[in-house]
């Protein structure tokens, strides 16, 4: 994805600048929905680039898909855009925040660092887990 994924993934590095210390009780997670290509190494590699901290998943499409539809975030693969079979997949902006007992608990559409970050902070306070940012 050149386009949705590396916005996100800035702004959720930016979220963990943010946070500091605070950040280790986040896990930042992006599933791929492109698991022809996006293999466990691939995405590793991928997610350096933004932290080392950040975790890439990826599964059999059917489950994947699955997984989406819990979410309602969708996604397809587009045809082939040339000979050498190299094609697209499109999918839905969100970023998702799912609390510790896996309940989705807020959405977000190309949000501020700044509202997100609230979000999160408000989200930790209600599991009283121990915050130091502000």
């Amino acid at each position: 994805c050149p386009d949705v994924c590396p916005l996100a993934l800035q702004k959720l590095k930016q979220l963990e600048d943010y946070r500091g210390p605070d950040s280790d009780q986040i896990a930042f997670v992006m599933i791929s929905v492109d698991g022809e290509r996006d293999t466990p190494e691939v995405m590793k590699r991928f997610l350096e680039r933004y932290s080392p901290t950040f975790i890439g998943l990826t599964g059999e499409r059917g489950v994947v898909k699955a997984l989406a539809s819990e979410f309602s975030a969708a996604f397809f693969k587009g045809n082939a855009i040339d000979k050498s079979g190299a094609y697209t997949v499109s999918h839905s902006p969100q970023v998702f925040l799912v609390d510790q007992d896996g309940r989705l608990r807020a959405e977000f559409y190309n949000a501020a660092v700044d509202a997100m970050n609230g979000t999160v902070q408000a989200l930790l306070a209600e599991a009283g887990i121990s915050q130091t940012s502000d």
